[in-house]
């Protein structure tokens, strides 16, 4: 049998925005202790400033993705500056368009 997927109305809100938890946690803790957690209240505004720099990427960009006519264009312009949101370095090699990633130390 199937398993059951939720609705978007069983979904929680939390003070980020909606959760929808496949039962890998429990609600109490989601909805009770989380909120609670010194490295939530500390990361809540980096997050959020992280959501909106990726959200405006995305509004820029949405349109122009498809039109990149090829890799190399479509990493500098979209793929990079995610990764770079997100707190990863970006290494790109020289000789090549593949990139090297490594978490940045904070």
């Amino acid at each position: 049998m199937p398993a059951a997927t939720a609705s978007p109305t069983d979904q929680l809100v939390l003070s980020l925005g909606p959760l929808r938890n496949s039962e890998f946690l429990s609600n109490h803790w989601l909805e009770n202790r989380l909120p609670i957690e010194p490295e939530w209240r500390e990361l809540r505004q980096r997050a959020q400033e992280t959501a909106s720099r990726l959200i405006d990427l995305w509004n820029a960009q949405a349109n122009r993705v498809e039109l990149y006519g090829d890799e190399a264009g479509l990493e500098h312009a979209f793929i990079q500056p995610v990764f770079e949101a997100l707190g990863w370095k970006i290494n790109t090699r020289r000789s090549s368009t593949a990139a090297s990633l490594t978490t940045r130390c904070s």
